[in-house]
């Protein structure tokens, strides 16, 4: 059972990860972090700044953690790196949604 903080503000159950409080928090932590790894006089350190985007980033990849939910965040991190353009992933495979149906249909 989620606790009451880490419902979005509707307080109701999330439906997806992105729902959550919590994930929401995580990932404005990891976009901060990512603007200040930046700055030329912190990008410099190369190691620290490895050091902090991987724990930034293992906060919301720890609450997406074990699913198609997880790729789906790790796509999310590779937009806001600059590595993709926004929701060009979901045309493969289309977000998870044939991934999770041909899932269910197997074990059916």
């Amino acid at each position: 059972m989620l606790a009451t903080g880490l419902l979005g503000s509707a307080g109701m159950g999330a439906k997806a990860f992105t729902e959550l409080a919590a994930w929401q928090r995580g990932d404005e932590l990891r976009r901060f972090v990512m603007e200040v790894t930046a700055r030329p006089q912190v990008a410099r350190d190369l190691r620290f700044c490895d050091q902090c985007k991987s724990a930034a980033r293992s906060v919301t990849n720890n609450i997406a953690e074990g699913s198609l939910q997880e790729v789906r965040d790790q796509m999310s991190d590779a937009f806001e790196r600059g590595f993709q353009k926004k929701n060009g992933w979901r045309s493969t495979p289309r977000s998870g949604g044939q991934l999770r149906r041909a899932r269910v249909w197997s074990v059916t």
